[in-house]
């Protein structure tokens, strides 16, 4: 398993009339493009493994998470804000 920020992989460059992605230089020679703003709260995981081996591990990780804080049901977390 692997675990990573989600801004690496969220990226939404602007996309130029020659259909190529716009993004600004940076000092080190290679373009940076805005990073969709979710993605700061949030991270990757990824998985190689078989997919018995994956159903047991997201089993075990959801079992875990469960574990560790109530749920709010996601439709009562957005009419609250």
């Amino acid at each position: 398993m692997a675990v990573a920020p989600a801004s690496g992989f969220a990226l939404a460059p602007r996309i130029g009339a020659d259909g190529l992605p716009v993004g600004e230089m940076t000092p080190a020679g290679a373009p940076d493009y805005p990073i969709n703003p979710k993605a700061r709260t949030r991270v990757r995981i990824a998985f190689c493994v078989s997919e018995e081996e994956l159903q047991e591990g997201l089993t075990r990780l959801v079992s875990f998470a469960r574990s560790c804080a109530p749920v709010t049901p996601l439709s009562k977390a957005r009419s609250s804000k």
